[in-house]
């Protein structure tokens, strides 16, 4: 039994998964980084629509299980795309370019990423948020009191404060 699992074939096919869960994994942390960021200053605005709609995504990615969210991109999104992007996506879609040939990802792929994405940067947004929550207020006005604007202030540690620049 073992032997038949150590065939190389079947070594390559767990290279292959190893090599695309590194990929996927990477894509993932830069891009719910990003987006977490954009979702927590999103949250910081003083328009309540706005605030509404960051808090529904962090409620809603938040607060449901992984698998169920990934069936729902999978199952969900895939049956809502038109006939002929669905054919073009699961024939190995190319992007032919002026001088070469751009490969895109599978379907699973960029379904896997981007529901990742989002259930990820929903816990980073709220890191985020938690970070900026924990300068206090007298931090605040000081730093302000100091002439920083309040991009400095959250840059700035309180340490720093009594140091000259």
């Amino acid at each position: 039994m073992l032997e038949q699992l150590l065939e190389p074939r079947y070594l390559w096919w767990l290279w292959d998964g190893f090599l695309v869960t590194l990929a996927i994994s990477f894509f993932t942390i830069i891009f719910s980084t990003i987006l977490g960021f954009l979702l927590v200053i999103a949250q910081q605005s003083r328009i309540k629509l706005i605030k509404g709609i960051v808090l529904g995504y962090n409620a809603i990615f938040r607060y449901s299980p992984l698998l169920p969210q990934l069936f729902f991109w999978y199952f969900g999104i895939g049956n809502l795309l038109p006939t002929e992007f669905k054919m073009w996506l699961f024939d190995e879609p190319q992007i032919q370019l002026w001088f070469f040939t751009l490969k895109m990802p599978s379907f699973e792929f960029i379904i896997g990423f981007i529901g990742l994405t989002c259930y990820s940067s929903a816990f980073i947004a709220e890191e985020f948020r938690a970070g900026i929550a924990g300068v206090s207020v007298g931090q605040q006005q000081a730093s302000l009191a100091l002439g920083l604007t309040w991009w400095q202030s959250t840059d700035e540690s309180p340490n720093d404060f009594g140091k000259n620049h």
